[in-house]
């Protein structure tokens, strides 16, 4: 009987770390973005960096965004990320499809995660302080979105 019980508790221990993980992104650069998961499904397309600047130093920031083909109407794929961030706020002034946003645990003021939602369409988004993505904000984001588009035969042939 003890035999049988470590082994259950064996199997519940690693299903649940293999839920744990599959709630996870895995998302080049990312700062923050592995706190999102990825729609079930969702197929990785694309990624592109920014970096921002507003009227004030403080509103300075780097962006990073990662594009998915997702085969789901997009009030399938709102449900999902009302269920799963629950904290999430949806952005009113947003007339592109939907935004949910809101701030990632251990985030400094002015740090947010978003996921950008569409008929078949889906992104992460992330926009953090610059020096939180290792390097210089601007050449790592750019870095990413081609090492990525390489590797997914997305690359550009403008060279």
């Amino acid at each position: 009987m003890q035999r049988m019980t470590a082994a259950v508790a064996v199997t519940l221990c690693a299903l649940t770390a293999a839920g744990c993980s599959s709630k996870q992104t895995m998302l080049p650069y990312a700062v923050y973005a592995d706190q999102i998961p990825v729609y079930p499904g969702a197929v990785l397309e694309e990624a592109m960096g920014s970096t921002s600047a507003g009227d004030r130093p403080e509103s300075l920031s780097d962006g990073m965004a990662w594009f998915f083909d997702v085969k789901a109407p997009a009030a399938e794929m709102v449900a999902f990320y009302q269920q799963r961030v629950p904290q999430a706020k949806r952005d009113a002034e947003w007339n592109d499809g939907v935004r949910l946003v809101w701030v990632p645990t251990g985030g400094a003021p002015g740090e947010e995660l978003s996921v950008v939602i569409g008929e078949n369409q889906l992104s992460i988004r992330e926009e953090v302080k610059p020096g939180r993505r290792p390097g210089n904000p601007n050449q790592m984001s750019q870095g990413a979105a081609g090492e990525l588009g390489g590797a997914i035969g997305e690359s550009s042939d403008d060279h």
